[in-house]
């Protein structure tokens, strides 16, 4: 269970870097689906309540918006549903269906390597901080590593969600093949980036 401080929130808030709406339209999508109008209705209350008023109706995708609002919401749905790591690991794990990008990405990505070369391009359409790298790749071996440096300390259910999200990402590249995610680097552990190693069988 989490609870949200006012102080806790506005800490996170001043964190710099946005993201497309996309990303907190999916969010919102995934709240309305799991929980109805409802769901969503007790997110945007909260939103309010924390000083951070977010009307999922009025996001656009193309727009930019704070990362730290897009996590926001993510810990928000966290508090309000009472959920544990595992809740917030399925919101990532589901999100993929509910990006226009990621589906358009998908008729390009062809084959895993192919993947792990563009997924940096696609970080930097997607957000204007931090980068993405490719830490390694052998596909003989299988398995690849993804960096995120210089992204921020979020909050640490924030990397349960990237963890979930890069191992549906490698699932759908895979053909739905077996995959394990480990958050092998992490700013929350002293790390210099986030760091997660993707294996697969």
């Amino acid at each position: 269970m989490i609870i949200l401080s006012k102080k806790e929130v506005d800490e996170m808030m001043k964190l710099k870097g946005n993201v497309k709406g996309v990303i907190l339209k999916g969010h919102f999508d995934y709240i309305k689906d799991l929980k109805g109008e409802e769901g969503v209705v007790l997110v945007e209350k909260r939103l309010e309540e924390l000083g951070y008023p977010t009307k999922a109706k009025e996001i656009i995708p193309t727009n930019w918006y704070s990362e730290a609002l897009a996590c926001l919401i993510v810990l928000v749905c966290a508090e309000v549903f009472n959920w544990n790591q595992e809740d917030v690991r399925e919101m990532a794990y589901q999100s993929p269906k509910y990006s226009f990008i990621v589906k358009l990405l998908m008729q390009h990505f062809v084959d895993i390597e192919k993947s792990f070369k563009l997924a940096p391009i696609y970080w930097r359409k997607n957000f204007d901080f931090a980068k993405m790298e490719v830490g390694g790749f052998n596909k003989k071996e299988k398995y690849g590593i993804i960096k995120l440096v210089g992204f921020h300390k979020y909050h640490p259910l924030i990397c349960e969600y990237h963890r979930a999200y890069f191992k549906k990402i490698a699932e759908i590249m895979l053909g739905q093949r077996k995959v394990e995610v480990l958050h092998s680097k992490c700013l929350f552990r002293g790390d210099d980036c986030e760091e997660f190693k993707i294996t697969w069988k």
